[in-house]
């Protein structure tokens, strides 16, 4: 019986399909390669998208004509340069231009026509256009530019300092100093003549305040009694541990290794050996910190002399070094004649030396049309012209692995050039170049240690002539400037005294500057590339939400939300006062921890009390210094050249605090506009859905990486390819993700085999081997061009990359023994039980196996397809033969059983199983369900174990990084919806909101990072914006909300709507923004039943599954005229739906 409101309901929706409706359909977001307006596309087929727009129901094209003109007057005249004819398709995604050679450099304007299903015509009207890059035309013989010298960072941890001394006759000791911190803090390196004895060499080190010695070799062999007052060359190769928690030096006296007697058979050993990574220790530790601190403080620092008082000793022929690029990063001409006083005498060498600053005066003498500029960096760069800013990106060109491809940006300078004299400038900066990269310190200077800028300024006339202006001697440079420091992990240092007014603008004086320096191009197998996709800007800006003050002078502001940016701060002070900046992403609560976690004690925490928590940046200092200028009317400091992954900024150095507003964070990212929206009747939820959109918006900057704060900030792909489904509905990342899978390709191994992390670091010059990487990592090369394409509709991503997917698929083929692939990888990582890597890799196989028969088939590429198909199948026999006992329960064979007593296993977790044993883990259930790998008979007893592992575990999660993403789907794709709901709304820990209700406003790397109860987890690896286990969204969006895609038609082109109603929510609604335009689904508990509310746009159609007892009992109270039934299916109202607005009340 049918409800008084829904009888209402449905009246008043019959008089509206009988009223006469004014109905219009606009065509609207016009794009080209998937972006609005792009500038500087490298692209010689673009591809176009548009939407349709309808307030009818069921408005959907059958034939499109798309026509480009290289001009808005040639458009409107009719003048094309391309035009498509009339194509009877409804697709709008993706529409490859098939027209003559695009020309370089050259804006294109274009509209597009549309005939309806009632053949009635609509053409766009809303501006739209593209401009092409260079498109392989050249730099017109621009060249690399930059300083003669290198900025030396004090925070080195891998360097060589050499130095002559002699000591005077009648002394004995001559006191080099080096990682000196403060007075209390630093490095001695003694040569000590010791009387009428042997010479010595003595290592020392000082920790606050107090002297330990941590060698004393005797020099007897290498310099004689004859010799002792002689020059002497002393060399300290200095390294450090990770995380630079000690410092390894290797020493050489007058050309002769001195060797560590004292070290035992099992140093000797590790040292001459190597790690994990191929770092190597030097012959000598030093280790200031041996009780186990968490500081990251051994570091070049400052250098000078520790001469004891009455001795006397001559250095010179002073130089800093590395030997990696063979690089002189200091060498002044003094001679430092020490007498003895006792006292430290230090200095930071180099400090002189800031970031390059290069100018150009140029003149423009007649009207300009338009002007351009191409550049590009091995560093980051900023132009300015003029004065002002070019462009609102930052750090450009971003990160690629500069041995194979660098991206230009490019600009449009028209409006900030002026007639008569301007002025040009730039400044580089560190970036992903030099200074520290990843998680090793010795993964230093990765492609190198100086760097350089090129580009390119053409100009058009008015009259028609041109002009082009390019990056060469000609240019000037100067290093003395305000950017003292910078680095993307440790942070900017800048020093407003020596900003330089005018220096960009026309009429500065230049002469006392020198020509810029020229650098050799690029190996010629290095493309330079138009940049793909966005570069990282500015979208979100936050203020300040509080402030506190844990320590006198200490203020401590909560931006409220864990972000990733800088900061932009304005302050008054005198000339010369120093603000320092951190930044942390929790500070060390109000209530203290009654359980804490080792080495963490209450009483620390209670110490530091309201402090930032910096520990988990382990050796990213992520610190800003800023010395004002004394300027009255206020100064504004924002970071050009670094980025921080913070909630709390904790500024030192201030006279009174500063007021919130006078405090921002400025969001960065490469993504842009969101794409989704989610809300529910539980704000822990939608709390969740925030963290998911914050851990996207922090991690996607220039590459995917797993975290944005400590010292690895790496495009991790298994993170990448576990979120990738997630990352499409909240962004329109298809640009991000064709940009990083360029890199994917040129990372790609020899063999086949794609990299853990891309770009890959390693130790420079040649950083990491290609390749390598582990299962369910490597993966990223076949499931995300496969999600782009289903969520795009994007055809060209597999395209491109198809050949280095079918070199992937061969590498899998020829490693499989039994169609079994080796034990080894990371397994299901952070996983609270581990499951059989050997498991989990063979499941992959199948699962790459899947897509690729899916890719072949979309291409066209027959025989691929069932070469594919064929493989899978076998895996899938082997697997339940030798994953699978008798009683449906996953099981794992020994490693020898299946590849022989002498089979390799790579990496982490573990060693491999020397008996067969049950497995029986959620996540041994859940990857091979979501790969459809059991076979007819194992499926259901799959399921039953998998769902009764998870009652035994009170609804809570024992899975890891590659099992939690699929579990939800996997218990709603068969029949457990009332399960995957429990899950998702438990709050005991592990969970999804477990870590919400201990804070966090962002996803963390494990469930327990932080808990109100135990404090910090372990500080090694403990990221507070970890994105991956955001991946729980796919199921939010598909299951919950219900929007689901039909892989038949891509890009949502028919949309399968499924909600599941369950848990304690009396509603769930969102959207997703997808290629075709803005989806809706919603659903909201009734007394008595349920009305559920979807929204299908233009030019698609749906089919829609509600769950109902009978047909009858549902009701459609809007959308009568796009609905029709199908009937009951499984406990579910099938309908078909066109496209409209549409609400129905299920009793």
């Amino acid at each position: 019986m049918k409800s008084t409101r829904c009888i209402l309901s449905i009246i008043l929706g019959l008089l509206a399909g009988w009223l006469p409706l004014g109905a219009v359909t606009v065509l609207k977001k016009l794009q080209v390669e998937y972006q609005t307006n792009p500038l500087g596309i490298d692209v010689s087929q673009p591809r176009f998208n548009w939407q349709m727009e309808s307030d009818r129901y069921g408005a959907c094209g059958q034939a499109y004509r798309l026509w480009v003109a290289d001009s808005p007057e040639q458009l409107a005249a009719g003048r094309y340069i391309y035009d498509s004819g009339k194509v009877l398709s409804g697709e709008s995604v993706g529409v490859v231009y098939q027209g003559k050679a695009l020309q370089p450099s050259t804006r294109y304007y274009w509209k597009v026509s549309v005939w309806d299903e009632s053949g009635t015509e609509i053409t766009s009207t809303e501006p739209a256009w593209f401009e092409t890059g260079l498109l392989g035309s050249g730099w017109s013989g621009a060249r690399w530019i930059g300083s003669s010298e290198t900025q030396l960072s004090k925070y080195r941890s891998h360097y060589v300092i050499d130095y002559d001394v002699r000591v005077a006759e009648g002394n004995d000791k001559a006191v080099f100093v080096f990682g000196a911190r403060d007075a209390d803090n630093y490095v001695s390196a003694e040569l000590d003549l010791n009387g009428s004895g042997d010479a010595r060499f003595i290592l020392r080190h000082t920790t606050d305040g107090k002297t330990r010695q941590d060698a004393a070799e005797s020099l007897a062999s290498i310099i004689p009694a004859s010799d002792k007052h002689k020059v002497h060359h002393i060399r300290l190769k200095v390294t450090t541990a990770q995380y630079a928690l000690k410092y390894f030096v290797d020493i050489e006296i007058d050309g002769k290794t001195l060797v560590n007697s004292s070290l035992t058979p099992e140093e000797k050993e590790r040292k001459s050996r190597g790690d994990f990574w191929g770092g190597k220790e030097g012959a000598f530790t030093v280790y200031p910190y041996p009780d186990g601190e968490l500081v990251y403080h051994c570091r070049l620092y400052a250098i000078g002399f520790l001469q004891p008082k009455g001795q006397t000793a001559t250095f010179s022929n002073l130089r800093i070094s590395e030997d990696t690029w063979n690089t002189l990063l200091y060498n002044p001409a003094e001679t430092y004649v020490e007498k003895g006083e006792g006292k430290l005498n230090v200095w930071y060498p180099g400090e002189n030396v800031s970031a390059p600053m290069l100018r150009k005066a140029i003149k423009i003498e007649k009207p300009v049309k338009s002007a351009r500029l191409y550049a590009t960096a091995r560093g980051v760069y900023e132009f300015s012209v003029n004065g002002r800013k070019v462009g609102k990106d930052y750090l450009n060109p971003g990160w690629t692995d500069y041995r194979y491809r660098i991206m230009y940006n490019t600009y449009d300078i028209t409006d900030l050039l002026r007639p008569g004299d301007n002025g040009i400038g730039a400044m580089l900066g560190a970036g992903w170049w030099s200074e520290h990269s990843g998680f090793l310190t010795g993964w230093q200077d990765q492609y190198g240690t100086r760097q350089s800028l090129l580009g390119k300024i053409v100009i058009e006339y008015a009259d028609g002539t041109r002009e082009t202006i390019v990056t060469n001697d000609s240019w000037k440079c100067y290093d003395r400037g305000p950017i003292t420091f910078n680095g993307l992990q440790n942070g900017e240092e800048y020093d407003a005294r020596k900003e330089v007014n005018g220096w960009d603008a026309p009429g500065f004086d230049d002469s006392s500057w020198k020509p810029a320096t020229l650098f050799a191009a690029p190996p010629v197998n290095v493309e330079i590339q138009g940049y793909v996709g966005s570069p990282i800007q500015n979208n979100v800006t936050l203020t300040a939400q509080s402030v506190v003050e844990p320590i006198p002078g200490v203020y401590v502001y909560d931006m409220g939300q864990n972000m990733v940016g800088v900061p932009r701060l304005t302050f008054k002070g005198k000339a010369g006062q120093e603000i320092t900046i951190r930044f942390g992403e929790m500070n060390y609560p109000e209530t203290i921890p009654t359980e804490p976690v080792a080495p963490y004690t209450i009483a620390m925490y209670k110490e530091k009390k309201g402090q930032v928590y910096t520990d988990n940046y382990r050796s990213a200092l992520s610190t800003d210094r800023y010395i004002l200028r004394g300027d009255a009317a206020g100064e504004t400091y924002e970071p050009r050249f670094t980025f921080h992954g913070f909630r709390y900024v904790e500024i030192h150095g201030l006279e009174r605090p500063l007021p919130l507003e006078a405090v921002k964070g400025i969001v960065l990212e490469s993504i842009g506009a969101r794409t989704s929206g989610y809300e529910t009747s539980d704000e822990r939820v939608n709390r969740l859905f925030s963290n998911i959109i914050w851990g996207q918006r922090g991690n996607f900057l220039s590459v995917p990486t797993d975290c944005p704060q400590r010292d690895e900030r790496m495009g991790w792909t298994g993170d990448a390819q576990v979120f990738a489904r997630t990352a499409t509905y909240n962004m329109n990342v298809d640009p991000f993700y064709t940009r990083w899978l360029y890199s994917v390709r040129d990372n790609q191994g020899d063999d086949g085999s794609y990299a853990n992390y891309i770009p890959v670091v390693g130790f420079p010059p040649h950083g990491a081997e290609d390749g390598g990487g582990a299962m369910g990592w490597m993966e990223a090369g076949v499931i995300v061009p496969w999600q782009m394409y289903q969520q795009y509709g994007d055809v060209r991503i597999l395209e491109q990359h198809y050949a280095s997917m079918v070199a992937y698929m061969d590498y899998l083929e020829r490693r499989a023994v039994r169609y079994v692939q080796p034990f080894g990888g990371f397994g299901d990582w952070l996983a609270i039980e581990p499951t059989n890597s050997m498991l989990t890799n063979t499941a992959y196989s199948a699962y790459d196996a899947l897509i690729m028969e899916q890719v072949a088939k979309r291409l066209g590429k027959d025989a691929d397809q069932r070469r594919f198909r064929t493989f899978y199948e076998n895996v899938k026999r082997s697997f339940n033969d030798l994953f699978v006992n008798e009683e449906g329960r996953t099981f794992a064979p020994t490693v020898e059983s299946i590849f022989g007593k002498d089979s390799q296993v790579g990496m982490w977790p573990g060693t491999a199983a020397t008996e067969a044993k049950i497995v029986d883990t959620q996540t041994s259930y859940v990857v091979p369900l979501q790969f459809d790998l059991f076979n007819e008979k194992n499926k259901p007893l799959a399921i039953r174990h998998l769902v009764e592992n998870i009652k035994k575990h009170n609804y809570t999660l024992t899975t890891g990084f590659i099992g939690t993403p699929y579990l939800n789907l996997v218990l709603s794709d068969n029949g457990y919806d009332d399960v995957a709901y429990k899950l998702f709304e438990q709050t005991a820990y592990p969970s999804w909101l477990y870590p919400v209700l201990q804070g966090a406003t962002t996803i963390w790397e494990r469930w327990n990072s932080y808990t109100l109860v135990n404090g910090f987890g372990p500080v090694d690896m403990n990221s507070f914006n970890h994105y991956s286990y955001g991946a729980i969204e796919e199921w939010m969006i598909a299951y919950t909300l219900g929007i689901q895609r039909d892989e038949e038609q891509p890009a949502y082109k028919h949309i399968i709507l499924q909600p599941r109603i369950g848990g304690t929510f009396s509603f769930i609604r969102g959207h997703y923004d997808s290629a075709y335009g803005r989806i809706e689904s919603g659903w909201q508990i009734q007394k008595r039943g349920y009305i559920y509310e979807a929204t299908i746009p233009a030019n698609t159609t749906a089919t829609l599954y509600l769950p109902a007892r009978s047909v009858k009992s549902v009701h459609v109270e809007k959308g009568q005229e796009g609905i029709t039934s199908v009937g009951l299916k499984d406990g579910k109202a099938v309908y078909r739906l066109r496209s409209g607005s549409y609400r129905i009340c299920v009793d």
